[in-house]
């Protein structure tokens, strides 16, 4: 009786089940759409769009600035915060989204975006100091500026003609006249601050 079992359960699974082999995901995500920035400033903006679907599910998305990934981000969230970017600029966004196979849709029509202009000057400088000082040269100094992006440069100016620039919080002025007075300033975009510089008399000379 056992042995009649034994075979009648073999010769059901032989020959009467049926295996079910699961399909390949084949259908890739809708392509993205509905574009859009808010809050833009002049280096950041928020991207926002409209989620794709999906036979299976969409997974997550990728947004490109111009060619270059910005990274992915994880569905359902349809937004990211695009930062690091300079003043008074376009850039050219994508999106593209991806299923739970892994399948990447077409990226979107391209939404150009521009950052505002900085029309915010550097706060003017202050802090002047000298040292170093010869019959014919010095050395300026002055504390750092602020601005809301980055300060650059300076422009050093002697007598309002410039004298250079420089990226640092000083500068090495020669070739001055024996004793005589000189105005220094750092680049100013609005307002001049003027210092007044001496340079020491020369020693008289033995006859």
């Amino acid at each position: 009786m056992r042995s009649r079992l034994f075979a009648a359960v073999l010769l059901w699974f032989g020959c009467g089940a049926s295996v079910v082999t699961a399909q390949p995901d084949t259908i890739p995500p809708s392509v993205p759409t509905g574009l859009a920035a808010s809050a833009i400033t002049i280096n950041t903006f928020t991207l926002t769009w409209t989620a794709s679907t999906d036979n299976v599910g969409v997974t997550a998305y990728e947004v490109f600035r111009g060619t270059t990934s910005l990274g992915t981000v994880a569905a359902p969230a349809t937004t990211l915060a695009v930062a690091g970017l300079a003043p008074n600029t376009a850039y050219v966004m994508k999106v593209r989204a991806r299923d739970a196979a892994g399948r990447w849709s077409a990226q979107s029509i391209a939404l150009t975006v521009k950052t505002l202009a900085d029309t915010t000057p550097p706060a003017i400088s202050s802090g002047f100091a000298t040292s170093a000082l010869t019959a014919t040269g010095l050395t300026l100094t002055w504390s750092a500026s602020t601005d809301n992006v980055a300060v650059t440069g300076y422009e050093v100016f002697r007598n309002g003609i410039t004298a250079g620039t420089t990226t640092t919080l000083s500068s090495v002025l020669t070739r001055l006249p024996p004793h005589s007075r000189r105005r220094h300033c750092p680049l100013e975009p609005r307002r001049p601050v003027t210092v007044r510089l001496s340079t020491p008399a020369p020693h008289p000379r033995r006859q």
